[in-house]
């Protein structure tokens, strides 16, 4: 169990936030853990993934906060290696650690290697954009660790909460939202390769993961034309 690799990090504390339909199984699922890790599970008014992100936010008590997608794995230094950046260096916005995709079963199947093909190439791209202009294009949803004080700003919340396209809030494309918004407020990221701060996922291994694909690449339009075209703060 993911949340089980996180305990073994001793956060000061962990927030999940649910959507209605999964709050009794989540809620029972953490009842029967082992862990002196403080735990809360809330009850979201509804499955909107960004407006359930934004009420960890609101409680979080701690300096830093880490986001990370119910299915990663953490090595036992993930958590210190991220954290400590962040806390040396206070204009320093965001962290976020390599990521390794793992099989579901013994060998990956072919819908697994798409989805390994994909994040293969947004590695390649986050390395190459850190050594010819010191950005990246997005800070991968997996594990990501952030200032409080950006995540806990209303201004941000309000903007993060009710970014549209086309005239329809959007729900998706969150972590493409928040590598954005640092750039564009001037808070720097950093990316730690090292293998201490290596994260561990899994693709589902059926045809149903291409409607991630999709979704993924959707959102990388999407935000390609509004920060080339809108924003246009990258050619300032």
């Amino acid at each position: 169990m993911a949340i089980a690799t996180w305990c073994a990090n001793k956060p000061a504390g962990i927030i999940i936030v649910a959507d209605p339909a999964s709050f009794s199984y989540t809620k029972n699922q953490v009842s029967n853990l082992n862990t002196e890790t403080p735990i809360q599970v809330l009850k979201a008014p509804k499955a909107h993934k960004r407006e359930q992100l934004c009420i960890g936010f609101q409680k979080a008590q701690t300096a830093v906060i880490v986001i990370c997608d119910d299915d990663t794995r953490w090595t036992p230094t993930v958590l210190r290696s991220l954290v400590a950046p962040l806390l040396r260096d206070p204009s320093l916005g965001c962290v976020f650690p390599d990521l390794r995709v793992d099989p579901v079963g013994q060998k990956f199947t072919i819908w697994e290697l798409l989805g390994l093909w994909r994040l293969v190439g947004d590695g390649v791209d986050f390395h190459a954009s850190r050594q010819i202009d010191g950005g990246v294009f997005c800070h991968h949803g997996s594990t990501a660790a952030y200032q409080s004080s950006i995540l806990k700003d209303p201004q941000f919340m309000y903007a993060f909460a009710n970014e549209t396209w086309r005239g329809r809030v959007l729900n998706s494309g969150d972590d493409q939202f928040l590598c954005c918004w640092l750039t564009n407020h001037d808070w720097p990221t950093s990316l730690l390769s090292a293998d201490r701060c290596l994260v561990q996922t899994r693709m589902r291994n059926s045809w149903r993961h291409m409607l991630q694909l999709l979704r993924w690449s959707r959102n990388d339009w999407r935000r390609c034309l509004s920060t080339l075209i809108f924003e246009r703060h990258i050619w300032r």
